[in-house]
Formats: C-alpha cells, sequence, structure tokens
C-alpha cells in the first residue's frame, strides 16, 4: 500500500531487436533513475531482468471528463522518466497482453491529491473531453503518443500485473 491506497505493482520490459541492447540498457537506467522499478531485492531484480522486465507500479488518477462531469479512473505509468495516463488499454500483440490505445503525458496538466473518499492517486485537476480521451482531438501543450511500444501481461493468477514497454 501506498498512503493507505492499493497499488498496482507491474513488470516492465524492454522490447528489443537483434541488436538492440544500448537501449535497453539506456532504458534500465532511466527505470532505476526515474525510481520505477520496484525494490524488490537483487535476486527478483536479476530474475526480471533475465526475462526483459521491469517491476513499476501503476498509479490510478481520478478524471473528470468534460463532456458530461462524470468521473473515470485511469491508470497511470511512469514511461520515459515522464507520467502518462492511459485512458484505454487494447489487445496487445500476443495472447494474455494488453497494449495502450494512447498515453497522454501529465506534464502540462495540473494534478493534485484526491480526498480520502476516493481510491485513487491522483485526481486530474482539469477537466478532459471524451474526444480527447478517445484521441479524436488534440489539445494545446499537451503530449500524447498513439499506440505506444508498451504491452502489459496479463496476469490471471496473480493480483500483480505484469507490463512490457519498449
Amino acid at each position: 500500500m501506498a498512503n493507505g491506497k492499493d497499488v498496482t505493482r507491474t513488470r516492465i520490459g524492454v522490447s528489443e531487436g537483434a541488436g538492440d541492447v544500448t537501449s535497453r540498457k539506456q532504458a534500465e537506467e532511466v527505470l532505476l533513475k526515474a525510481g520505477a522499478l520496484e525494490a524488490g531485492g537483487l535476486l527478483s531484480y536479476a530474475a526480471d531482468l533475465a526475462e526483459g522486465y521491469r517491476t513499476m507500479k501503476i498509479l490510478k488518477t481520478l478524471i473528470q471528463r468534460a463532456d458530461d462531469g462524470e468521473l473515470m479512473e485511469a491508470d497511470t505509468i511512469e514511461y520515459e522518466g515522464k507520467l502518462w495516463i492511459v485512458p484505454e488499454w487494447l489487445a496487445g500483440p500476443t495472447k494474455g497482453t494488453e497494449m495502450p490505445a494512447r498515453i497522454i503525458c501529465l506534464d502540462n496538466l495540473q494534478t493534485a491529491k484526491p480526498g480520502p473518499r476516493y481510491w485513487a492517486d491522483l485526481v486530474l485537476s482539469v477537466p478532459l473531453s471524451k474526444d480527447f480521451l478517445e484521441g479524436r482531438a488534440l489539445m494545446q501543450g499537451v503530449a500524447v503518443i498513439e499506440k505506444p511500444d508498451i504491452f502489459r501481461r496479463v496476469d490471471t493468477d496473480s493480483t500483480e500485473t505484469n507490463d512490457t514497454a519498449g
């Protein structure tokens, strides 16, 4: 638990081509420096490295839709040293995986801590339109990446969620 809230643990991996060892090492360094790797001890970390996975937290962010005022909860992940909202997960490239339809960078969006009655880690201070969340509209100054090279391995036998990013 973090701050009295449940936190989903995820395993993040780096997709790599045959000669992409440098990119993988750089990604490992970024995840380590950003604190995205879970402090599970060296043996756990070594096992994850051998499998090509990294462990990180998925935060929950509360978002108000501008269109109808509805509150929705979205996953928020760390990618390239920044926090990104994942409004929708799609079927991934292989059976048992999911990938974000898009990710939205939180850098230029104001967030706050939610009140105690909400089971979320962050609340977005500005409402977002359904069209923006679904990728049909843009918002000036807000970075969006469509179908990033990130995938999550769906683990139905455990409460831990496994993710892979590249």
